[in-house]
């Protein structure tokens, strides 16, 4: 699936952005690459120089991509041998471990969350054989108790309780989904039930309206901005606030928005 993605991503930077779209000063690698491209849509770089093609005589030679050149970029040489086959990893049969450890890791208000979010979007699914396939063979291979929760919101039955094996790496299975081929444990760094033990970076809301009392206002942004935290002021509406002492202060965002 990553690999796929790594092609679907080039494609949605061509298709939003451009041909040129590496050279973002977001995606700008920070060692320039020297290559044929010139103009076209979203161009920032400006060439120098009066060719874009090899070889060359107006522009001496460059840019270099004839292997004998010494500034050419040049492939290790490595012998190959053996027979080329297709076939995949037998880890791509491992499909539920890495949901599993991620479920096993959660907190009680965590599972609670995903199975109500599962149940959701199923109670808006009309078709009973896909409701079915997503219960009997997707939840049921990820954990029980999430199929159970969500069996209890939906209404959808449980065909195979206690389905969850670990067999070892094998072709798939035809009377049923691949199962895992190892047996996840859990991870605290998964979960976000754990306590905050820094607050540097954070944005804190400070609240204020017309009549605030200016220089309480403007000494809490100024202590909060020396912890490292980032205050920005929410009030009823956007645009500025009249403090008290008829000072004006800049509302960073309208309490709608925030």
């Amino acid at each position: 699936m990553l690999q796929g993605r790594l092609f679907s991503y080039t494609d949605t930077q061509i298709t939003r952005v451009g041909p040129n779209f590496a050279e973002l000063p977001i995606n700008r690698p920070l060692n320039p690459v020297h290559n044929n491209q010139r103009e076209g849509h979203a161009r920032i770089a400006v060439n120098t120089g009066r060719v874009a093609y090899f070889p060359n005589s107006l522009g001496g030679g460059c840019p270099m991509h004839r292997p004998e050149s010494l500034q050419a970029f040049r492939s290790h040489e490595a012998r190959v041998d053996g027979t080329k086959v297709r076939q995949r990893s037998a880890s791509f049969a491992d499909h539920f471990s890495q949901p599993t450890m991620f479920w096993n890791s959660m907190a009680e208000w965590e599972k609670k969350h995903i199975a109500a979010a599962f149940s959701f979007e199923l109670n808006q699914v009309q078709d009973e054989a896909v409701r079915a396939r997503t219960m009997n063979e997707m939840l049921v291979n990820i954990s029980d108790d999430l199929a159970q929760r969500v069996s209890h919101q939906t209404g959808i039955k449980i065909a195979r309780a206690g389905s969850r094996q670990t067999p070892t790496p094998s072709a798939p299975s035809p009377s049923g989904p691949l199962r895992d081929t190892i047996n996840p444990a859990s991870s605290p760094a998964l979960s976000m039930d754990k306590p905050c033990l820094k607050l540097a970076g954070r944005r804190i809301a400070v609240l204020a309206g017309h009549g605030v009392d200016g220089g309480h206002l403007a000494m809490s942004i100024k202590q909060l901005s020396k912890l490292d935290l980032l205050p920005e002021i929410i009030a009823a509406q956007a645009g500025t606030i009249s403090a008290s002492d008829a000072s004006l202060h800049k509302v960073n965002r309208a309490a709608p928005n925030a």
